[in-house]
């Protein structure tokens, strides 16, 4: 009787509820699981994610590391070249980035013997990041060009010096076609010039006329292309402004190396012309020129070392070059009385402003 109570028992049917209950249990446990394989197979690409990010990091800290000491012996080769070459030692840096508005690499490795690298370098150590290197031939045009298109931190521009447009006499025609050809040839040609009109090495009628042609072909082409024009003036203010407006002056005008006073500052800054000025700004007998200095507003103005030339107190005479811009831009904040850093920054806004941007990353 009891064997078959418990046989009754064992061969009761499960109830349809409980069976769902089960189905619905086990398929929770399924999702459940599921949901545990997704989530560990997140947590294993965040740690691939993670081992790769750190492997790039590493990879790039290496990279920096491997920089940072080419650098140091850069600067150490530096060093003893400016000892060697006798030149003018390294400034204090600037506090950020600034742009020296005009200069001559080429040139300034013939004068003082530095290298291209230790050109850069020099620059770079002192926070001047940003060099506008400007051409006077074809020639030196198109080591500008190469200059700028193989260094991320040089921009160019293209000309026939004054001087030199005066001197070429028959060929002026022929060297200004082969120049023209120079100005598209790069997305790094930025500007056109040094250009413009001397009267104090050019005395000649002829050759001043020959000026005015080349003049007026450099506007041309950098309407054309809309390039900024760089103007070289020296005694010359009143025809420098007649023919840029029979010309039609392009958009972007930097008024290289200002050497004007006041009453032309105004005359320029009126037609909406950037004043560039040199370290002949921080010599003793040139208040004049200080004076345009102090009635530039903020966003038209330029500085640049012209180098190898016109090198700024306290190193007049000894040859120029752009790690000894912030001397000049010292000697502006002073005057003007503004924060260092400020000027830094507006100086390459400014350049950018000009030139367009140099693409480099630098702020």
């Amino acid at each position: 009787m009891a064997e078959d109570s418990v046989r009754g028992a064992s061969q009761r049917p499960i109830k349809p509820s409980t069976a769902r209950g089960a189905d619905e249990t086990l398929a929770e446990l399924d999702e459940a699981l599921a949901e545990r394989d997704e989530a560990l197979a997140e947590r294993d690409e965040t740690l691939a994610e993670r081992d790769e990010t750190l492997a790039e990091l590493d990879e790039t800290l290496a990279e920096r590391d491997e920089a940072l000491a080419e650098l140091d012996e850069t600067l150490a080769e530096l060093d003893e070249a400016l000892i060697h070459l006798r030149l003018p030692p390294l400034p204090v840096a600037l506090p950020v980035s600034t742009t020296d508005a005009h200069t001559h690499i080429g040139s300034t490795t013939e004068y003082s013997q530095l290298s291209l690298e230790h050109i850069l370098a020099a620059a770079r150590s002192v926070n001047v990041t940003r060099l506008v290197e400007v051409g006077t031939d074809a020639g030196s045009s198109r080591e500008a060009i190469a200059m700028a298109d193989a260094h991320p931190e040089v921009v160019a521009a293209v000309a026939i010096h004054p001087n030199d447009a005066a001197r070429l006499g028959a060929q002026l025609p022929a060297e200004l076609a082969v120049l023209e050809q120079l100005v598209g040839s790069s997305p790094r040609v930025r500007g056109i010039g040094e250009t413009g009109l001397d009267y104090f090495r050019t005395t000649d009628a002829a050759g001043q006329a020959r000026q005015k042609e080349a003049f007026a072909a450099h506007i041309a082409w950098a309407k054309a292309h809309d390039l900024a024009l760089v103007i070289h003036d020296r005694d010359a203010h009143a025809d420098i402004l007649d023919m840029l407006a029979a010309e039609g002056a392009p958009e972007r005008v930097q008024m290289h190396c200002f050497s004007g006073d006041a009453a032309f500052a105004r005359a320029c800054l009126d037609r909406g012309f950037w004043l560039s000025f040199p370290g002949t700004v921080t010599f003793k007998p040139n208040e004049a020129l200080r004076e345009a200095l102090d009635i530039t507003p903020p966003d038209k103005l330029l500085v640049e070392t012209d180098a190898p030339y016109l090198t700024p107190l306290p190193y007049r005479g000894k040859p120029n070059s752009s790690y000894l811009l912030p001397h000049t831009v010292r000697f502006i904040a002073e005057r003007r009385g503004v924060d260092l850093a400020e000027l830094c920054v507006q100086l390459a806004t400014n350049a950018s402003a000009v030139f367009g941007d140099w693409g480099d990353d630098e702020v």
